[in-house]
């Protein structure tokens, strides 16, 4: 199997290498402080939540010590595993916060699925992300990434060279326009990693790993989203 390939955004990039990842510590249940009710923040952005009852509102989410529900939305977890995340504020000492990584069982519309769940806040916000497995991130899909060196892949309008870009079950390969290839993807996960590097004053971030089928080899892709290029 070739070592992974990784993906980065604000411009979004990919690299062929391996990543490591940093030790983390399983927690009992999320802390009192991000449980209770909480209402959708839209002005911050659809992740972003503050206190409060919202009623039967498509925003309002309760959070319990083992479980989640929301609007046509229902998940159970066990014990989350404890990451962090830095930032460097100017003229201070570095700043660490805790991300909370949960691995759960989801349901709505009579459906079902597995996901990663994401919390972090105080009592009074809370940033929550959810990414199912075995799916490739919206934000994603439709990109084209431009090969830059033998590893390293970086969103981009290219008309010449080595292109990637991403489907909704596949990413296909073109060179100078032309489709050469195609890779089918066999696994789909996204994880927090504490160690990338996602703005110049700041580490910790979401990182999804793409396990792909290229006729008769595997390829690994780190993909995430990122500032600094």
């Amino acid at each position: 199997m070739d070592c992974p390939c990784t993906v980065s955004s604000m411009r979004i990039l990919i690299v062929l290498c391996a990543l490591l990842f940093a030790t983390a510590a399983n927690a009992d249940t999320l802390p009192r402080e991000l449980q209770g009710h909480w209402c959708l923040n839209i002005e911050y952005g659809s992740s972003f939540y503050k206190r409060g009852n919202c009623g039967d509102s498509d925003g309002h989410l309760i959070i319990k010590r083992n479980s989640l529900s929301g609007h046509e939305l229902f998940c159970q977890f066990n014990d989350p595993v404890v990451r962090y995340g830095s930032s460097f504020p100017l003229g201070q000492k570095p700043e660490r916060f805790k991300v909370y990584e949960v691995k759960a069982k989801c349901g709505g519309e009579s459906d079902s699925w597995y996901a990663n769940l994401f919390f972090q806040g105080n009592g009074s916000f809370l940033e929550f992300d959810i990414f199912l497995n075995n799916e490739l991130p919206r934000e994603y899909l439709d990109k084209t990434f431009c090969k830059t060196s033998d590893k390293l892949y970086i969103e981009n309008n290219c008309d010449r060279g080595i292109t990637i870009t991403f489907e909704k079950d596949r990413y296909t390969i073109r060179e100078t326009g032309s489709e050469v290839g195609f890779c089918r993807y066999v696994g789909v996960t996204t994880v927090w990693d504490s160690e990338v590097v996602t703005a110049t004053k700041s580490a910790g971030g979401f990182v999804t790993h793409v396990l792909a089928q290229c006729r008769a080899t595997q390829k690994i892709m780190a993909i995430w989203t990122t500032k600094v290029l």
